[in-house]
């Protein structure tokens, strides 16, 4: 019974597989790209939904730094790996985002989402390295960084968008039913954390037009979507490290 959580898993793996390739397609709404807060701040047009991208920069180089001088014992040293190519990929969104709010459009949306699939991949990797099985996670991360560029890619080629979002959203549903499992090491992440601000990322995300109104102006739904999205990755990876110290300690002692 060691290794039914990994066969659950890649059973969940085929289902979305299956899910992309037969559910009926469904086409990008361009009305996405019309964000409540167009207001440029001197020569960055759409400034808010640009600027507010630097959160991701922040999370990202913060989570490299303190990757760079942990000092902690790793479980398990693909763990590390997989953070710094979160964060990695991280970095890359925050700019992938920029350009694509400096000019909203298909084609710069379509680079956001690649740099997006990278996260995507590493994130899900931790969760399995993390929650399921260490021998599982290379697999998993391999598997999803060719599947979500390729989902992007059938986007563009012809439309359809179904895979690149039940790829997105059922990885999402992946990581609720797995982040209840423990550990399986001493220093766990904080999946639950992350699925929180996710899901009020989200929510920011749909009621943009609403959040803007409500605020007077002062901030948009989409705006706050960037920030909330990024301190749910901070909120993921600082177990790793707010941990570090302590068991140093004891083991000095």
């Amino acid at each position: 019974m060691r290794d039914w959580p990994e066969k659950i898993f890649i059973v969940c793996v085929c289902l979305l597989i299956g899910c992309a390739l037969f559910l009926p397609p469904i086409a990008q709404d361009q009305n996405y790209h019309e964000f409540a807060d167009q207001r440029p701040w001197g020569v960055v047009p759409n400034a808010a939904d640009t600027l507010s991208n630097l959160a991701f920069l922040v999370a990202g180089l913060w989570g490299l730094w303190r990757l760079a001088g942990y000092r902690g014992h790793a479980s398990n040293p693909l763990v590390l790996r997989l953070v710094s190519l979160l964060l990695i990929g991280v970095l890359l969104t925050g700019l992938a985002s920029m350009f694509y709010h400096l000019a909203p459009n298909d084609s710069r949306l379509a680079i956001d989402r690649l740099a997006m699939s990278l996260s995507f991949a590493a994130a899900l990797g931790l969760l399995v390295a993390d929650r399921v099985s260490v021998r599982l996670a290379f697999g998993v991360v391999a598997g999803f960084l060719f599947l979500g560029p390729l989902t992007v890619w059938v986007w563009i080629a012809s439309g359809n968008l179904t895979p690149y979002a039940v790829l997105q959203f059922g990885g999402v549903a992946m990581i609720a039913v797995f982040c209840w499992r423990p550990s399986l090491h001493i220093r766990g992440l904080n999946f639950s954390g992350l699925l929180l601000f996710y899901g009020l990322a989200k929510l920011a995300e749909l009621l943009d037009s609403m959040i803007f109104e409500l605020s007077l102006a002062l901030v948009s739904g989409h705006t706050l979507k960037h920030v909330l999205a990024a301190i749910g990755i901070v909120v993921l990876v600082s177990p790793l490290f707010s941990r570090a110290r302590p068991q140093a300690e004891s083991v000095n002692t």
